[in-house]
């Protein structure tokens, strides 16, 4: 709701408060009082002219008597009437059904050109109340408010005399008699008030603040002030600082002469909202092809759009929608950051409604966004950002994106179809298999839970659940500044992590009775952790070559100290090992087959752990050893990834192996390495 002041009646020649003040002194100058002129140099207008009419020589009667000449207004001026107009227009309620169509509308002014403007159009005309005859600011409240009173076409003495016009009189207003603080009070806690036409030292935001101060010190509810503001070049900051000060939050602009870009502002607000859906669907076909990263608080064309695509009619968001090809996405950005606008984006019902549910402005933008999923962009912003629009929209968003990676839409903007990682990505993320980036105590605080209760079904659950390998997705950020590579055209990094994090919580219990006689149990839980990892990894290895091969980086299955920035996954490899040996202790037959079973596995990985149990006693016969690295006409004998555990085996081996296996083994030894292509690296 607006609240004007004299700025607004600037084009009508019409002072502002300081200008009004100044012309009274200079009309009633005294040369033995020069205390209003002193007060006027401290911006203390009201004061000025309660000093005036304090005056015995001049008296309130006289220096009120000259009002009517001061503010008549130059109608014949360019515009004198325009941001009356304006104000009038962004004033009224739209209609509703049952619902008419009510004026809201304050001023301080006491000029008649918002009376001159509704005698002019009768489409304008309004209900006004002048001071101290208020209505109650609440929900039935319909009119224009002098809340300073209205100077009449033809004053009384009465008349003038009712004005707010001196320090006196605000101080009856909104100090003793209050008339004014109580409709202030009550209006701010019901509106969000927007001042538009007051300086930083007007007394009526003075008296304004002052008074909503004390009643916040009361407990007194309000909601946020707005205002437009002007500064100078260069006084940016400093002129949004005052206005924060007193709790104003300043809609700031370069001020001319004539503060041209104030009104207008006004007037395009006003046509605006006068042509309604349309004419917000015209401000989409004007901003929608600017790069938002070219937004200045000047232009400002990113709020100006965030608004318009709030519009719940959906036109404007529609008209978003429908380019081909699709706007770009990098509008995403200032949308997920701007608070109103997510909020409009997700305030949704829950999952189990149908698409016919969702408002007519949400399901335009989500299409929008549905034609962009080829870009890792989207992507990652859901995974890591996204989450309520995910879970919000989860079922229209879920069938568009199953009909894309089914082929099912009919959309001319899905020709070029599904690029073959992004969809394998889009299907983790519907399975919720990508992680959130960032390190994760989770593993830490089942650690805590563990060492109270020891390990239990729920505990088991929950350790399931950290031990499931997801794509971890690096920031938005740094994919929108192209800080990391491209590659086979798909501008993303990733990599395959736990849930949880990486294991080293669970190493801390290594020394613990409890923890190591729970190891054996667990041993297929980290099995299938680090089965279930390299099954990811083979699903997404076409996108990213090196992570087929990252158990090279494995120095050793060993301890060891290994890098800190080994994968979540790969640190699978120091509990499965103390698992398997505590199972070995526990069961050398259980242990035996475990092994085994990991040699038939694909992932290399496997193969070093069983190379690594084989070296360890007798667990593994040796002719199942000597099998193992003589394979493949000895692939896993000269192989470089597997040499730590082969030359460990190697130190044990020979001593338990017959005369003719002990002869198979030397005489693969002097043959060296054979000679075919190698799948794995020198």
């Amino acid at each position: 709701m607006f609240f004007c002041g004299a700025g607004i009646s600037r084009s009508a020649k019409l002072p502002d408060f300081a200008c009004l003040a100044q012309q009274l002194v200079n009309q009633f100058s005294d040369a033995n009082d020069p205390l209003p002129q002193s007060e006027i140099d401290k911006e203390r207008f009201d004061s000025a002219i309660h000093l005036l009419e304090k005056n015995q020589r001049f008296g309130r009667k006289k220096v009120r008597d000259i009002l009517p000449d001061i503010l008549k207004p130059k109608l014949n001026c360019p515009d004198a009437t325009a941001t009356h107009n304006s104000l009038l227009k962004l004033s009224k309620t739209r209609e509703q059904p049952k619902k008419k169509s009510r004026m809201r509308l304050v001023t301080t002014n006491f000029d008649r050109l918002f009376e001159t403007v509704m005698n002019d159009d009768s489409s304008m005309l309004s209900k006004t109340f002048q001071a101290p005859l208020l209505p109650v600011p609440k929900e039935g409240w319909d009119g224009l408010v002098y809340l300073h009173g209205l100077l009449m076409q033809e004053p009384t003495e009465d008349d003038l005399d009712s004005l707010v016009l001196s320090s006196g009189d605000f101080g009856r207003a909104y100090l003793t008699e209050r008339w004014a603080a109580r409709f202030v009070s009550e209006l701010f806690r019901r509106y969000i008030i927007c001042f538009v036409g007051y300086s930083l030292n007007d007394p009526v935001i003075r008296y304004m603040t002052d008074a909503l101060a004390a009643d916040s010190l009361l407990g007194e509810p309000t909601r946020e002030m707005f205002a437009f503001a002007d500064h100078k070049i260069d006084e940016r900051e400093q002129t949004a600082d005052k206005w924060n000060a007193k709790n104003v939050t300043p809609i700031l602009y370069y001020a001319d002469p004539k503060h041209t870009l104030l009104h207008e502002t006004l007037k395009e607000w006003a046509k605006i909202y006068d042509e309604k859906e349309q004419g917000k669907v015209n401000i989409v076909k004007k901003y929608v092809h600017y790069d938002p990263i070219n937004n200045t608080p000047e232009s400002y064309f990113v709020g100006l759009m965030l608004w318009v695509l709030r519009d719940p009619s959906g036109k404007p968001s529609e008209c978003f929608a429908q380019s081909n090809p699709a706007h770009s996405l990098a509008w995403l950005k200032p949308m997920a950051e701007n608070r109103r606008f997510k909020e409009s984006l997700t305030n949704v019902t829950d999952t189990r409604v149908q698409e016919r549910t969702a408002n007519e402005m949400q399901k335009p933008l989500i299409s929008w966004l549905t034609s962009h999923f080829n870009d890792p962009r989207l992507l990652e912003w859901l995974a890591n950002d996204g989450s309520e629009l995910r879970e919000k929209f989860s079922w229209f968003f879920r069938r568009h994106l199953y009909k894309l990676i089914d082929g099912e839409t009919n959309d001319s903007r899905d020709e070029g179809g599904f690029n073959p990682f992004m969809r394998e990505l889009w299907e983790r993320l519907i399975e919720r298999s990508i992680r959130r980036e960032g390190r994760s105590r989770s593993f830490q605080i089942w650690c805590n839970e563990f060492r109270l209760d020891g390990l239990t079904k729920f505990s088991l659950q929950e350790l399931r659940k950290l031990l499931n390998p997801r794509i971890l997705l690096r920031d938005f950020d740094k994919l929108a500044r192209g800080q990391v590579p491209e590659d086979e055209g798909v501008l993303i990094y990733w990599e395959v992590a736990l849930a949880g994090g990486n294991t080293d919580s669970l190493m801390e219990l290594n020394n613990e009775e409890q923890w190591i006689s729970a190891l054996p149990t667990l041993l297929p839980e980290f099995t299938d952790s680090l089965r279930n990892a390299f099954n990811l990894i083979q699903k997404t290895e076409s996108a990213n070559q090196e992570s087929g091969l990252v158990y090279i980086r494995q120095t050793s299955i060993n301890e060891h100290s290994r890098d800190d920035n080994i994968h979540d996954w790969m640190t699978l490899i120091d509990p499965i090992r103390n698992a398997w040996l505590a199972l070995e202790r526990q069961s050398t037959y259980k242990a035996t087959a475990e092994a085994i079973s990991w040699w038939t596995e694909p992932c290399p990985l496997f193969q070093r752990l069983a190379l690594f149990a084989a070296a360890q006693g007798d667990a593994i016969p040796a002719s199942i050893a000597l099998d193992w690295l003589l394979e493949e006409e000895g692939k896993w004998l000269w192989a470089s990834e597997s040499e730590p555990e082969v030359l460990e085996l190697l130190r044990v081996l020979p001593k338990r192996l017959n005369p003719d296996e002990f002869k198979r083994l030397e005489e693969a030894i002097i043959a060296g390495p054979a000679n075919h292509d190698s799948e794995f690296e020198e």
